[in-house]
């Protein structure tokens, strides 16, 4: 999977549980990152990447979490909400 390369972070989110963070960028591109500490090191890894399209490279407005961790819904500032299953 290519890595997007993020534009300037305007929403940030964690997992209930902790281990999981995402960041949703003004290009359009959302991040979702594996965050756990072992050994007093925090070891963190790409889950999923999305970048969206052309007609709606706006920015991440909103991410929220669903309570089980298992989704999350982005808002754009164009008014779309995409929603992903882990």
């Amino acid at each position: 999977m290519p890595i997007a390369q993020p534009d300037l972070v305007q929403a940030a989110q964690f997992s209930h549980h902790g281990a999981r963070l995402a960041i949703g960028c003004k290009g359009g591109v959302v991040q979702v990152w594996d965050v756990l500490k072992e050994k007093k090191k925090l070891r963190k890894q790409l889950l999923a990447a999305y970048v969206a399209p052309n007609q709606e490279n706006s920015g991440v407005v909103n991410i929220q979490w669903t309570n089980k961790d298992d989704l999350i819904a982005v808002g754009f500032e164009s008014g779309r909400v995409v929603v992903f299953e882990f």
